[in-house]
């Protein structure tokens, strides 16, 4: 079983109830499953399986897309902490070896910055905005919505999750 079959689960028995409250949006259970499709299919097309994917970015619909999509696709989704400092944010994306990098615009100067730094990244994809870098939008619209055709190994990393050293 993989994560993403619960959403699938709620999908088949529910497809129209409410999956996710964002503000003003809403989104049903076969809403989510197309985006999670969305964002698979996306992801596949441009690593391999295995990789990992990181997003840098604060609460936002597209994460919960993430959540779930990349795991669907057989690769890793690496959380990163908006919070820390860019030397941090390097060393984690590089250690991961991250070859995608979701970000929105209140990080993408920083990434900017260090980009050259960034040396397993291969995509960064945006969240929201507009600017030379593919968007989410773009990149995830114009994938399809079709359950992924890559065979995912149940067993594979869901998620690399690095923490400050706190424990709380």
């Amino acid at each position: 079983m993989l994560l993403s079959d619960i959403v699938a689960f709620s999908a088949r028995k529910a497809p129209d109830a409410p999956a996710l409250h964002y503000g003003e949006d809403t989104v049903t259970f076969a809403e989510l499953q197309a985006r999670i499709h969305r964002v698979a299919n996306a992801v596949t097309a441009r690593s391999a399986p295995g990789d990992r994917v990181a997003v840098l970015a604060e609460n936002r619909l597209e994460y919960i897309d993430l959540y779930y999509g990349v795991p669907a696709a057989g690769r890793a989704l690496t959380v990163l902490n908006y919070r820390l400092n860019i030397r941090e944010l390097v060393k984690i994306i590089d250690d991961a070896g991250a070859s995608v990098l979701f970000t929105e615009p209140e990080h993408l100067e920083r990434v900017r910055a260090v980009r050259d730094e960034l040396t397993s990244v291969r995509h960064v994809i945006v969240m929201g905005g507009s600017g030379p870098e593919p968007t989410f939008d773009e990149v995830v619209g114009a994938a399809p919505a079709d359950p992924p055709t890559e065979a995912v190994d149940p067993g594979s990393m869901a998620w690399l999750i690095y923490t400050s050293g706190t424990t709380g």
